[in-house]
């Protein structure tokens, strides 16, 4: 393990300060009002992988279209449906579309704690955490047991964890796992001198991943952090943290996915690359990558970003989603202040037909981005888009559904600082069966939300307006 090296925590702070203000770390935002998506070449056949990493042969891939198809109703429309956004897919797809997996919704953090501790529990091999937010309380510290007693078994451990994310998580809680031979790789330390070389050092890039990979056959991906934010949702109460959200009893809303089958290998891909990339120590031969039989019919396509100067790819292909969109489009959004270019892509799509709902938090831990966010309100209700705020709950998850075929759940929020600076991860799913899923569960958000009414909201008070205006001058910087 790296020594630590002695900075007062005023110095660290005041580094730390100026390394943000300072353009040689942030600088001017990049012109993303307009951004060139990737558009498939016409009549392009998109490559669809198998279990072996290579593309379908056209038997098979004929066969896994026409389970697709089949679970879109059948007949021409939804050929025509499955093979546009497939196609779409393909063209911003730096990593393969893998066919034969079982994706299962997770839609609120107990749900998704009780599932990925029953897989941990069943680990034989390895196990791979990488985290924005780890709590050392609550469910931080039930994590902690496990992986302590999953450890004493024998399993291979190894754990990525955020340095600003986890900035108050004490370094005994990572030490105890330490000893016990848990493999700990903090992610861009706050302080400069704790790093191999200065010259890496950017505290503007932050690792928002939140992936857990079990013996190579078993991910989760999505929204949720190790944080007892995520109370009990059907008691409407909040964990032990010592700051349990923005309003005491209410708990946060999120979504995760468990993915089963060959797209689980690349999720070991990007935990591996990530592990190498930030001085991981030295990893065994752990069978990370076991033979992975097809396990469903829903096609994956896992992206991961890390900070650039341009949109990152899981952006393009949300905007050439948006743009090939010809029914409907269902957003649900933590934080949502995307640059010129997405407004205009929803906007364009509700006047053309498409039904375009967003659901957005009411409630929140972050009023500077709700306040940045509804600065945009008023040109999306304009073109007819259905606006929603979630009342009862902090809202923290972050989903796109497109014409019942394309989904999207992963860390990445629609704001300057997931598309530019964080290191995220997102699983598309293309079929039907989950996009149902997705369907329900955005209708009970919606049930649950206030409908923004254009003709009340251009009669908001002027107090309202000047926040927004200061949250739009900042919204690059939140």
């Amino acid at each position: 393990m790296r020594a630590k090296a002695a900075i007062s925590a005023t110095a660290a702070a005041a580094l730390l300060a100026a390394a943000v203000a300072g353009c040689g770390v942030i600088g001017a935002p990049p012109p993303l009002d307009k951004v060139e998506v990737p558009q498939p070449p016409p009549g392009a056949a998109p490559p669809i992988v198998g279990t072996d990493g290579k593309p379908l042969p056209p038997e098979r891939r004929k066969a896994v279209l026409a389970r697709l198809e089949t679970e879109n109703g059948g007949g021409a429309a939804a050929d025509a449906l499955i093979e546009r956004h497939l196609a779409v897919e393909a063209a911003a797809a730096g990593t393969p579309l893998v066919a034969g997996n079982r994706v299962t919704l997770l839609h609120d953090g107990p749900m998704v704690f009780r599932a990925m501790m029953a897989a941990i529990r069943g680990a034989r091999h390895t196990i791979n955490l990488e985290f924005f937010i780890i709590d050392p309380v609550g469910i931080g510290e039930e994590f902690a047991e496990l992986l302590l007693e999953k450890r004493a078994e024998g399993v291979e451990i190894n754990l990525i964890y955020d340095a600003v994310g986890s900035k108050d998580t004490p370094e005994a809680y990572f030490g105890r796992l330490r000893a016990a031979g848990v493999r700990v790789l903090e992610f861009r330390p706050l302080n400069p001198l704790n790093v191999d070389d200065i010259a890496d050092w950017n505290p503007n890039d932050r690792d928002h991943r939140k992936i857990v990979i079990v013996d190579g056959r078993t991910a989760f991906t999505g929204g949720v952090n190790l944080s007892a934010s995520y109370g009990d949702r059907t008691t409407n109460r909040p964990g032990p943290r010592k700051d349990p959200g923005p309003v005491p009893g209410v708990p946060w809303r999120d979504t995760c996915v468990r993915i089963e089958g060959p797209a689980v290998a690349e999720f070991q891909k990007t935990f591996l690359a990530q592990w190498r990339a930030h001085g991981g120590e030295d990893l065994p031969d752990a069978r990370f990558f076991p033979k992975l039989p097809m396990q469903g019919d829903a096609v994956v396509h896992v992206i991961a970003t890390e900070g650039t100067d341009g949109p990152p790819a899981f952006y393009e292909t949300l905007l050439s989603a948006i743009a090939s969109a010809t029914h409907r489009i269902d957003l649900t959004e933590a934080y949502f202040a995307p640059p010129p270019a997405e407004i205009e892509a929803l906007a364009a799509a509700a006047r053309r037909g498409v039904k375009v709902r967003i659901v957005l938090p009411k409630i929140t831990d972050q009023p500077k981005v709700v306040f940045a966010s509804r600065t945009n309100y008023q040109t999306l209700l304009d073109a007819g888009v259905e606006i929603y705020e979630r009342r009862d709950v902090v809202l923290h998850a972050k989903t796109v559904s497109i014409d019942g075929v394309w989904s999207s759940v992963g860390s990445a929020n629609l704001d300057y600082r997931s598309i530019l600076f964080n290191d995220e991860d997102v699983a598309v799913v293309l079929g039907r069966e989950f996009g149902d899923a997705m369907a329900a569960l955005f209708e009970e958000d919606v049930a649950r939300s206030d409908r923004i009414d254009p003709e009340r909201w251009a009669e908001r008070p002027f107090g309202d307006r000047i926040k927004e205006w200061v949250a739009r001058l900042i919204q690059y910087w939140l």
